[in-house]
């Protein structure tokens, strides 16, 4: 994916190089000076779009990349813990077993902590930029502006960026779901344990891990990090394009 996202600057611009009107282009590269010499138009063009595709788009990836495996990580580790309560028989689920996984939840936490401190900004960034270039896509193809780089704007600036969005928005939005899965297997593990022993003078952990609200990631404290909000992104970019194409 990281080869991926470092070649698409490279192909963007050797497509744009030579899928437009030179004259026009470099010219409008050199700030109005108008290039006679087509290598010098053809250089010209390549190294700026090369670069207005990595500071626009292939950064950007970067930490949606970034932050996309951090949180898969964090769903496995998640999913480890509810494996491993599974695995045990309620009569081996004691107290000792308890507080190991509410440990090993522990540790996650406190990652989910420094995540949401560290990429809090950062994430929310990454999602204005990929739906506004959605927006601008759907825009320029919509008013069929610059009707010759229609495909060169959705090939290189819608797909990935629509593609950016829901990968960020959906391994976050995991994040919750596992969490409620190692719930749901820890209480229903003591619950059966409590019934088969009926011991009530042993501690219960399970209070421990069903008090704690699942942590959601968020931008800001602006937008929450859940797989619902693809939805409402999707929406918001369908109500967009209706408005765009009556006027």
């Amino acid at each position: 994916m990281v080869l991926i996202t470092f070649a698409l600057p490279i192909m963007y611009s050797i497509t744009t190089t030579l899928a437009c009107n030179k004259t026009s282009t470099s010219k409008f590269f050199a700030y109005g000076y108008e290039l006679k010499s087509v290598t010098a138009q053809m250089i010209v063009i390549s190294i700026k779009t090369f670069l207005l595709f990595l500071i626009h788009s292939t950064f950007p990836f970067l930490i949606a990349i970034l932050f996309c495996n951090l949180c898969l990580s964090c769903s496995s580790s998640f999913n480890c813990l509810t494996q491993k309560v599974l695995q045990y028989p309620p009569k081996e689920f004691g107290l000792s077993e308890q507080v190991d996984i509410l440990q090993g939840k522990a540790k996650i936490d406190d990652i989910l902590d420094n995540m949401q401190d560290i990429f809090s900004l950062p994430s929310l960034l990454v999602i204005m930029s990929s739906f506004l270039s959605c927006c601008t896509v759907l825009g320029i193809n919509l008013n069929g502006i610059n009707s010759n780089g229609l495909a060169t704007s959705v090939l290189f600036f819608g797909v990935p960026n629509l593609v950016s969005l829901i990968a960020v928005l959906w391994t976050a939005g995991g994040l919750p779901v596992e969490q409620h899965k190692l719930k749901g297997a820890f209480y229903k593990k003591v619950h059966i344990r409590f019934l088969m022993l009926r011991c009530s003078e042993e501690p219960q952990c399970k209070r421990e891990i069903l008090d704690k609200p699942e942590f959601v990631l968020n931008g800001c404290n602006i937008f929450s990090y859940t797989r619902s909000s693809i939805l409402a992104a999707v929406g918001t970019l369908l109500t967009y394009t209706l408005l765009v194409y009556q006027y």
